[in-house]
């Protein structure tokens, strides 16, 4: 369970996020009108924004206490981030996209039928089109076994 008590993001122009949620395993979907503060809640939760105050726990995991001066870094958190645009490694291949952030010898097989990427595999990024560049991202993003996505 996601659980996000009391945290605030205030930024320069005034504007302020203010969350208080508890979200259970499976899919959930955030959505509302350009500019009210989804991504940046995201990238909060994610650890590539720090929040002003509050608490994230991810089930028995703290990721962000202000109270405690805890803040795990992004990369502790295991939690996978697809951004809107893919953001893939230009000068890797597609199967060496997809093993960054894993142990290189973890077997993908699964990932690259389920997303039906298995002939892109050898090609680079600028070579395959923006749908199979976001296919690749979201394989990329599950490689590594995050506990949240």
């Amino acid at each position: 369970m996601l659980k996000i008590h009391q945290l605030t993001k205030q930024f320069a122009s005034g504007f302020v996020i203010s969350l208080d949620i508890e979200v259970e395993s499976g899919i959930t979907v955030l959505f509302g009108r350009s500019g009210c503060g989804k991504t940046t809640t995201l990238g909060m939760i994610s650890g590539l924004i720090d929040p002003d105050r509050g608490r994230i726990a991810l089930d028995d995991s703290v990721f962000f206490d202000a109270g405690a001066g805890l803040s795990l870094p992004s990369y502790e958190r295991e939690v996978g981030y697809i951004f809107q645009q893919p953001s893939l490694f230009p000068h890797l291949t597609v199967d060496a996209n997809i093993r960054y952030g894993t142990d290189h010898q973890s077997d993908i097989s699964d990932l690259v039928a389920r997303f039906e990427i298995d002939s892109l595999l050898s090609r680079y990024p600028r070579e395959i089109s923006g749908g199979q560049q976001q296919r690749v991202s979201l394989a990329r993003s599950l490689a590594s076994n995050p506990r949240a996505l």
